[in-house]
C-alpha cells in the first residue's frame, strides 16, 4: 500500500514480485484502478497507467476495472479522488482509527458520466493543470535560489 500515490502513481520498480503464477482473474492490468479501502484520511484510487506483469494488489485494496466503452479509466480515477466522491466514501465508512470502505459502499457510488469526449477533456485538463503545479513548483525554487544569490552577493560586498 505504501507503493500507491494519487498523485504520483505508482513506481513499477518498486513493485513486489512473485514467482508463483496467480490465476488470471486476480492479475492487475494497465487501465485498472487500485482503491485504498483502508485509510486514515483519503480513500483514494491509483490509476494503473502502464502494463504490469504478474502483479496482483493485497487484499485491504480493491481492484476497480472500468468499462471502457462507457468510462475512460482516468476520469473515474479522476472522480474517485474528487473531495464529494471522497465525502461519499468518509459517509460509508467503518470503524474507527483505521476506516473502512466496503465493496458495497463502492458500488453505491454515483459516478457522473459525462460523454467519452468531454471525459477526455476533463482528463486532459488535469493533466495540464497538474504539469502547471509542477512546474510553478519548479520555478518557485529557482525563484528562491536566484534571490538567495543575489543577496549573498550583495551581503559580500564590501562597505564604502
Amino acid at each position: 500500500m505504501r507503493n500507491l500515490d494519487a498523485a504520483l502513481g505508482i513506481e513499477p520498480a518498486e513493485l513486489v514480485r512473485v514467482d508463483e503464477m496467480p490465476l488470471p482473474k486476480h492479475l492487475v492490468r494497465e487501465g485498472d484502478i487500485i482503491f485504498r479501502s483502508r485509510a486514515v484520511k483519503s480513500f483514494d484510487g491509483t490509476l494503473i497507467d502502464f502494463e504490469p506483469n504478474n502483479v496482483i494488489v493485497a487484499s485491504p485494496l480493491i481492484v476497480i476495472t472500468p468499462q471502457q466503452n462507457k468510462v475512460l479509466p482516468a476520469y473515474l480515477n479522476w472522480f474517485i479522488n474528487q473531495h464529494i466522491t471522497q465525502s461519499h466514501f468518509q459517509n460509508h465508512a467503518k470503524g474507527t482509527a483505521v476506516r473502512m470502505v466496503g465493496k458495497k459502499a463502492l458500488e453505491a457510488l454515483l459516478v457522473k458520466l459525462p460523454s467519452l469526449g468531454q471525459q477526455a477533456a476533463i482528463v486532459k485538463l488535469v493533466s495540464l493543470a497538474a504539469e502547471e503545479q509542477r512546474l510553478l513548483r519548479v520555478l518557485g525554487k529557482k525563484r528562491k535560489q536566484y534571490m538567495e544569490d543575489i543577496l549573498m552577493q550583495m551581503a559580500s560586498k564590501p562597505q564604502r
